[in-house]
């Protein structure tokens, strides 16, 4: 340690007695101090002290020009804030105005001329010493103060990701809450939206069958046209933020075949609609070669458009959109760019919120939060880069499938024969509008109001099918189904629902044959019958043996009343356990 000391230890020797100075270097070199530099006129003192930076300075007070106590003055302008730097005076002035006054004005000690050679060298000794424990202090803090700013850093990077983190939690659950919500209201609205549809249909047909073209042709096919487009809308409402589904749609689809699709499709509201309004706008592809997705065609291009119309609407001085696609490990990139208006922080934060538009009136505010449920459904992601003045980049990331198995959709006949139908709704009126639409085709149709009712009736009589409403008060849809199978396992059971796109499949329910969602029209009723019959069919009949309802009836005798009054209570206690 002590060599290492006088090694680098760099001291300044200030005195005007030449002797003096001599006799101080040589004391330093005996110690072994190398780095020694010295002035016997005190006014070079800040040239020589700029220049060597001393870790030492040996001080003389009574000089001419400057004495001791100005140079300490002046030393303490040129040495930095909180850094330690030895003085020792070394002076014939004993008395102790001087040493008090040395000592207040930054001396660290005190030596009285004529001194001893032994008593300089240890305190010199101790004074280096005390000035490289100071520098070490300095630098230890220094590394202490980098760590600290390191770990806060750090800290500030993880508590502002644990943010973000939390407030795309509480969007996710935001959207969670408010889809349950909507698909509460589209259960509601499509109840009532079965009732316009259905009569309405009933009344055309009637008035088509009497060969009647008058106004109210026209009117009710207005009507149900109305009807029915607020059924999709609806639809679109449950669904913008709804979960996948094994009921969803899956199938091989070329991304680049849908881009260059949506971008002819849109074409009129970019460029026609542009034009008109003396506005510039043009659509560029880069597409590099990507392999398939697996999802559903509509609901790809309905979230390629509404993106482009999107950036579309950034736009109103015109500028280009940019269609790019790209592969960034095992995921396809999606990149839509635009060169419009861009987004504050605080918009790009809430752009996916439902009902939240920058577009006043002209907006609905649900178009982005549709692409985000969308882009989820499939299994992808959706970051969004903007500035403002600079524009918008949505970065949608989709995983690939490169070999997927696609099942054929069967489209049977929907003809069949005249059947027993038992239908099963806790709400009248539309058990009587099922009845009207079931007898307009030769069925004969039986209405329960409930579980317990469906069940003594389908064990008392012989039916060819069921229809039941999911959503009834004591026993559910399903849990019917489940009962109606532990008397008869041949009869076919259609569930209608108004929460048809919550995601309630066959395979998940095996008791159902098929699924029906409100608002129904006759023809889709039609095609439900004729696919439940032939899975039905296809299950639990021969090979050879064709489908009848005098063949499924046969060997099948009525349960007696106290058996289905058993059933029925043990149905009704699994309910309640449950």
């Amino acid at each position: 340690m002590t060599s290492e000391l006088t090694h680098h230890a760099k001291i300044l020797i200030v005195d005007d007695e030449l002797a003096n100075v001599r006799l101080l270097e040589k004391i330093l070199a005996r110690e072994g101090y190398l780095n020694v530099s010295m002035t016997t006129d005190s006014r070079d003192v800040a040239n020589l002290f700029a220049d060597n930076q001393p870790d030492l300075i040996l001080l003389d007070l009574h000089m001419p020009h400057l004495n001791g106590f100005e140079i300490m003055d002046l030393l303490g302008k040129l040495i930095p804030e909180k850094t330690f730097l030895p003085i020792i005076v070394l002076t014939a002035d004993a008395t102790v105005e001087a040493r008090r006054k040395a000592l207040a004005n930054g001396a660290m000690d005190l030596i009285s001329k004529p001194f001893d050679n032994l008593e300089v060298a240890l305190r010199i000794k101790n004074a280096v010493r005390t000035r490289f424990l100071h520098l070490d202090l300095e630098n230890q803090n220094q590394i202490l103060d980098e760590r600290v700013r390191e770990r806060t850093g750090a800290l500030q990077e993880t508590v502002s990701e644990l943010h973000k983190a939390q407030q795309r939690v509480v969007q996710q659950e935001r959207l969670r809450a408010l889809g349950m919500m909507a698909t509460g209201i589209a259960h509601d609205f499509n109840n009532i939206l079965f009732l316009i549809l259905a009569h309405s249909e009933l009344l055309l047909n009637e008035t088509e069958s009497a060969g009647e073209d008058t106004k109210a042709v026209k009117y009710l096919r207005t009507i149900i046209s109305a009807a029915q487009d607020g059924a999709q809308m609806v639809n679109r409402l449950a669904q913008f933020q709804r979960p996948p589904s094994e009921t969803d749609l899956r199938q091989t689809i070329p991304l680049t075949h849908l881009i260059e699709q949506a971008v002819e499709l849109t074409t009129p509201r970019w460029k026609g609609q542009a034009m008109a309004k003396g506005v510039d706008i043009n659509v560029v592809t880069e597409l590099a070669p990507i392999p398939d997705i697996l999802g559903d065609q509509s609901e790809i291009r309905e979230m390629l458009t509404n993106l482009i119309f999107n950036a579309v609407d950034a736009m109103p001085e015109g500028g280009t959109i940019t269609l790019r696609t790209s592969m960034a490990g095992l995921a396809i990139v999606l990149e839509v760019e635009d060169t419009g208006v861009g987004m504050t922080e605080e918009i790009r934060e809430r752009c996916l919120e439902p009902f939240f538009t920058t577009k006043g009136n002209q907006g609905s505010g649900l178009g982005l939060a549709m692409i985000y449920g969308i882009i989820q459904r499939l299994g992808g992601t959706l970051e969004i880069k903007t500035q403002p003045g600079r524009g918008t980049k949505f970065i949608v990331r989709l995983p690939t499938y490169h070999t997927v198995k696609v099942d054929e959709i069967a489209k049977p006949d929907s003809g069949c024969e005249p059947l027993a139908i038992l239908v099963v709704d806790n709400q009248p009126v539309l058990c009587e509008v099922l009845a009207e639409y079931l007898q307009g085709d030769w069925h004969r149709v039986t209405i329960a109001h409930d579980g317990d009712e469906a069940l003594k009736k389908f064990a008392a009589e012989k039916f060819d099918l069921v229809i039941t409403d999911k959503a009834m008060p004591g026993m559910t849809g399903d849990q019917l189904a489940i009962a109606l199978r532990k008397i008869r396992n041949d009869v076919p059971i259609i569930l209608l629902t108004g929460f048809a796109e919550s995601g309630i499949s066959t395979s998940l329910i095996p008791e159902i044959d098929a699924v029906i969602g409100k608002p129904v029209n006759l023809t889709t009723l039609r095609h439900a019958i004729a696919t439940a019959i032939a899975d039905r069919r296809e299950k639990d009949a021969p090979v050879d043996a064709p489908f009848s309802s005098a063949r499924t009836a046969e060997n099948i005798r009525p349960l007696p009343e106290a058996a289905v009054t058993h059933l029925a209570n043990d149905v009704s206690s699994n309910i309640d356990e449950a």
